[in-house]
C-alpha cells in the first residue's frame, strides 16, 4: 500500500475514532441541558410538571431521579389533587445505528398515591421499563407493570402482569398494552377477562388522526360469555377535513340458552373541519371542558362550532348486522348536515337528512313479539322477516314509508338552533316561557288575513340580519366574531293558526314566499285540529266505488251525488272526500270543489292528491296565484315529484289545446317554479 494512501486511511479511521468518543460527551451534555431546562421553566400551561431534579452526568451514562407531578388543574377544592411520582433514570451514552441514548426507568408513586399503588398491585414494585431516544428524536419504550390484587367491599380483583411499549415524537403518539388475565370476585358472582389489548397509532393526537383500538379474547361469567370483542376506530384527514369510523365486532356471546355470532356495529362521522376539531379539544382539554372560559377561549370555542356547522357533516352507522339460532339482523342509519350557504340562517331542520333501516331475519322474535310490532307498526312485513324504515328530509318524516307528524321533530331542532345561535352570538337562550308568551303576542298583532289579498303577489321578504355560517374559502378562521358583524339569528318562527281556512290561507301564502319550514309547521297545525268521528267506512266506501264507475261514464252529476252521501256515511275518509271535490270540478262548480279539497286538507294536509286538485279548483274560480301556490304546496308532499311534474306539464298542454289560457298559464308557469326555480309573476295569474 502506498504511503499517501495508507496515512489517509489512518487519518479517516483516527477521525471516526474521535468523533465516536465524542459522541457520548454531546450525548451527555444534551441530555443534562434539556432536562435541567424542563425542570426550571415549566410550562405553566402543561398537566405535567418536572421538580426536585436530582442529576449526575458521566462520560458513557448519567443517573438521576426527578419528581414528575401530573396536576389536575380542574380541582377546585381544598387540598392538594395533584398525584406525585418519583422516577428514577440511567442513561447510556453509548450510542448505536438506531439510537443515541438508551435508557432504564422505574416510576414509584408517592405521599397517598405510594399507599393506593400498593393495595392494587400488593406490592411496591414500580412501573418499569428500557426504552431508547432514536436518532430522529423519537423516544421509545417498553414498559410493565406487577401482578394486580385488590379487595374491598366484599369483591376482590385480581390480575396478571402486563406489558406494553410507548412511543412518541412531536405529535405523533403509539401506545400498546396487554394484559393476559383479570378477574372480579365477590360474593355468589365472578367475571374474567381473558387477552385484554389496547393499541394506539396517533400521528396526530390533539386531532386524533390515526387508529385507536381495543380487544377482548373473552368475556365470561357465571350465565353469560362473549369471545372476541373488538373496538377499532380510525381517523384519516383529507383535505382539512376528518373522517372517522368505528368498528365494533363481537364473535359470539351465549346466555339462556341464546346465541348470537357475527355482530357487526360501524359507524362513522365524515366532513368534520380539522382545524375546528383541534381548536375546541385544545381548549377543552385546557380549561377542564366549556364551563370556565376566558374571554378569548370562548370566542375561539364560538368561531370553531361555526365552522364545524357552516362546514356540513355526515354521521351514522353504517353497517349493523348479526346472526342468532333462529336468524338475524341488518340495519343502517345515516345523518348528514349539509354545509350551510354564506349568510344563511341556521335551520338544521332544513339542513338535516337521516335515513336507516332495519331488518330482522328470521324468526328472531317470537310469535308475541313479533305481533306486538306489526300492531304498533314498528315495522312491516317483508318475505325475509319484518323491516323497518326512518327517512327524515327538510322537515319531512316517514317511518315505515308512512308519512308522520314531523311537527315535534321540527320544534326540536328549532330550539336546538336557538340555543346554538344564543351560544355563537354569546347570548342567554330564549326560554321556553318566553317562546310561548312572544308567540302568542305575535299572533294577537297579526292582521286578518283575506281570500282577495291571496290573489296579490307578496313583497319581498326583508333578509334577516345574520352572520355569514361559512368562512371565506382557503382563510383560516378567526379567532373570535367581528364585532361589526351582525349576529346569527336562527329561522323565523312560522305563523300559527287555530281555524282550518286560515292556515290553508297561510300555507298559500307561505309557498308563495316559498317559505317551505312554514308549510310543515302549519301542515302540523292542521293535523291538530279537530276531526269529525268516523263513520261507516263499508258503506262510505261502496258508494265511492259506485262513483267512481259514474265519473268514468262522464256522469259527473251522478258521481257528485254518490260521494255527498257518501262522505256522510263517513266524514273522516280522506280519499272520499277528494274524491268529492274532484267530481265537483268535473261538474264545473270549481268553488264548491275548493271548499271540499280546503275540508279534506283537515284529514291529511300533506296529501298531494288534495293539494292538486285544490290548486285546479282555486285556478277555476279566478284565484290562479292561490292555484299555484297550492300547485307547488302538491309538488313539495310528492312521493314522486318527477311524475307531478310531468302531470303539470301534461295539464298545461291540455288545457292550451281546449282553449282554457289562464289555466294552461298556471299549469306552465308552476311547472317552470318547481323545475327551475322559476317563481312566477303572481300578478299576471288570475
Amino acid at each position: 500500500m502506498k504511503p499517501v494512501l495508507r496515512n489517509g486511511l489512518m487519518a479517516i479511521v483516527g477521525l471516526s475514532a474521535l468523533a465516536f468518543g465524542a459522541l457520548p460527551h454531546f450525548s451527555s451534555r444534551a441530555v443534562d441541558e434539556h432536562l435541567r431546562q424542563l425542570a426550571s421553566t415549566p410550562d405553566p400551561k402543561s398537566d405535567v410538571l418536572l421538580r426536585n431534579l436530582q442529576h449526575t452526568a458521566g462520560y458513557l451514562s448519567s443517573t438521576g431521579s426527578v419528581d414528575v407531578v401530573v396536576r389536575d388543574r380542574c380541582h377546585t377544592g381544598d387540598g392538594d389533587a395533584d398525584t406525585v411520582w418519583r422516577l428514577d433514570y440511567e442513561a447510556s451514552h453509548l450510542p448505536s445505528f438506531t439510537a443515541s441514548n438508551r435508557f432504564h426507568w422505574s416510576l414509584k408513586p408517592q405521599g397517598e398515591g405510594a399507599e393506593v399503588f400498593k393495595r392494587v398491585f400488593g406490592s411496591d414494585n414500580p412501573l418499569q421499563g428500557d426504552g431508547q431516544v432514536r436518532w430522529t428524536g423519537a423516544i421509545h419504550s417498553d414498559l410493565s407493570l406487577p401482578a394486580m390484587s385488590y379487595a374491598a367491599g366484599g369483591e376482590r380483583l385480581e390480575g396478571s402482569p402486563s406489558k406494553g411499549k410507548v412511543s412518541w415524537h412531536h405529535k405523533a403518539l403509539q401506545f400498546q398494552w396487554q394484559l393476559d388475565d383479570v378477574t372480579l370476585r365477590g360474593t355468589g358472582h365472578a367475571v374474567q377477562v381473558k387477552g385484554l389489548g389496547i393499541d394506539l397509532d396517533l400521528q396526530h393526537w390533539q386531532r386524533g388522526i390515526g387508529s385507536m383500538g381495543l380487544k377482548v379474547q373473552e368475556i365470561s361469567s357465571q350465565t353469560a360469555t362473549a369471545t372476541g370483542l373488538e373496538f377499532r376506530s380510525i381517523t384519516l384527514e383529507k383535505n382539512d377535513r376528518l373522517d372517522s369510523t368505528l368498528t365494533q365486532r363481537l364473535s359470539r356471546v351465549q346466555w339462556a340458552g341464546q346465541e348470537l355470532k357475527d355482530m357487526v356495529l360501524e359507524a362513522s362521522v365524515q366532513g368534520l373541519h380539522a382545524a375546528s376539531v383541534e381548536t375546541l379539544t385544545t381548549v377543552m382539554g385546557s380549561s377542564c371542558g366549556v364551563q370556565a372560559l376566558t374571554r378569548e377561549e370562548s370566542q375561539k370555542v364560538r368561531q370553531a362550532v361555526q365552522t364545524l356547522l357552516a362546514s356540513g357533516m355526515k354521521a351514522g352507522i353504517t353497517r349493523l348486522s348479526g346472526l342468532g339460532t333462529q336468524g338475524g339482523l341488518e340495519g343502517d342509519f345515516q345523518l348528514q348536515l349539509a354545509a350551510a350557504a354564506p349568510g344563511q340562517a341556521l335551520s338544521t331542520a332544513r339542513l338535516l337528512n337521516a335515513q336507516g333501516k332495519l331488518l330482522l331475519k328470521g324468526e328472531l322474535l317470537n310469535a308475541d313479539q313479533r305481533q306486538f310490532v306489526l300492531a304498533s307498526q314498528m315495522a312491516r312485513e317483508t318475505p325475509d322477516g319484518l323491516q323497518a324504515t326512518l327517512k327524515f328530509e327538510k322537515g319531512m318524516l316517514q317511518v315505515n314509508g308512512r308519512p308522520l307528524d314531523a311537527a315535534p321533530v321540527v320544534a326540536a331542532l328549532g330550539r336546538f338552533d336557538e340555543v346554538v345561535m344564543a351560544f355563537l352570538n354569546d347570548e342567554a337562550p330564549i326560554t321556553q316561557a318566553q317562546a310561548e308568551t312572544d308567540a302568542q303576542e305575535a299572533e294577537e298583532a297579526a292582521p286578518a288575513e283575506n281570500d282577495e289579498a291571496m290573489a296579490q303577489a307578496p313583497a319581498e321578504p326583508e333578509a334577516p340580519a345574520q352572520a355569514p355560517m361559512s368562512p371565506p374559502p382557503g382563510a383560516q378562521p378567526p379567532l373570535a366574531v367581528a364585532p361589526a358583524q351582525a349576529p346569527m339569528a336562527a329561522a323565523p318562527p312560522p305563523a300559527d293558526c287555530n281555524v282550518l281556512k286560515d292556515c290553508m290561507s297561510m300555507s298559500l301564502q307561505a309557498a308563495m314566499r316559498e317559505d317551505l319550514d312554514t308549510v310543515r309547521t302549519l301542515a302540523a297545525r292542521m293535523q291538530a285540529l279537530p276531526k269529525p268521528a268516523p263513520g261507516n267506512r263499508a258503506q262510505a266506501r261502496k258508494q265511492n266505488q259506485l262513483a267512481l264507475t259514474a265519473l268514468q261514464a262522464g256522469n259527473s252529476t251522478e258521481a257528485v251525488a254518490l260521494l255527498r252521501m257518501a262522505v256522510k256515511e263517513d266524514p273522516r275518509d280522506v280519499e272520499i272526500m277528494g274524491n268529492l271535490g274532484f267530481a265537483l270540478l268535473k261538474a264545473q262548480q270549481a268553488p264548491e270543489a275548493a271548499q271540499v279539497l280546503t275540508e279534506a286538507l283537515l284529514l291529511d294536509p300533506r296529501r298531494t292528491a288534495t293539494w292538486a286538485p285544490l290548486g285546479e279548483a282555486l285556478g277555476a274560480s279566478g284565484r290562479g296565484a292561490q292555484g299555484a301556490a297550492a300547485l307547488w304546496i302538491a309538488w313539495q308532499w310528492s312521493g314522486n315529484r318527477e311524475r307531478t311534474l310531468t302531470a303539470f306539464q301534461d295539464k298545461a298542454q291540455r288545457e292550451m289545446a281546449a282553449q282554457h289560457a289562464a289555466m294552461a298559464e298556471m299549469y306552465q308557469r308552476t311547472a317552470q317554479w318547481v323545475s327551475a326555480g322559476q317563481r312566477p309573476d303572481f300578478k299576471s295569474l288570475r
